[in-house]
């Protein structure tokens, strides 16, 4: 294993999870609840559908409902499931001149593996290398702001 590091995110289904570093942007996980709400993401043909199209792309929800032929009601339910989960994230907003916001959505990881392993689930994601950049930042920003005493310090990963 290259670089293996264990460190605790605090965002989506990686919260609680102790992951190990395996490569710039591969994890091992296995802390059981992760892996379920993995497992549980991946076991619905919607959320595959929005996760696959997203990966790439961003998309806003008119984008994926559109595209993959899913009812717009379970799109916005399954997405803001998949983003509570940690599995999706809010690339970015756009608000054009009607004033009307939109947020525009993205697969956080571009390869994801469940398994059975020893009695055990466990996980192998890659992270989405556009994704990772742009949650590195807000990392690094964080921690500047609890260096200024402007962050609580259980608002930081572990």
């Amino acid at each position: 294993m290259t670089g293996v590091v264990a460190r605790r995110f605090t965002d989506g289904i990686l919260r609680q999870a102790t992951v190990e570093r395996l490569s710039k942007h591969e994890y091992a996980i296995t802390a059981p609840d992760s892996t379920a709400a993995m497992m549980e993401a991946l076991s619905d043909e919607f959320s595959r559908r929005i996760l696959g199209c997203a990966i790439k792309k961003g998309r806003t929800i008119g984008e994926i409902y559109v595209e993959q032929g899913i009812p717009p009601s379970t799109c916005y339910k399954r997405i803001k499931r998949l983003v509570e989960s940690g599995v999706m994230v809010v690339e970015r907003m756009i608000v054009p001149p009607t004033g009307k916001k939109y947020a525009v959505y993205r697969s956080t990881f571009s390869r994801l593996y469940v398994g059975w392993e020893n009695g055990q689930l466990a996980a192998r994601v890659t992270v989405n290398p556009e994704v990772a950049e742009k949650l590195e930042n807000a990392w690094l920003a964080m921690l500047r702001k609890k260096s200024e005493g402007k962050v609580s310090p259980g608002a930081l990963p572990k």
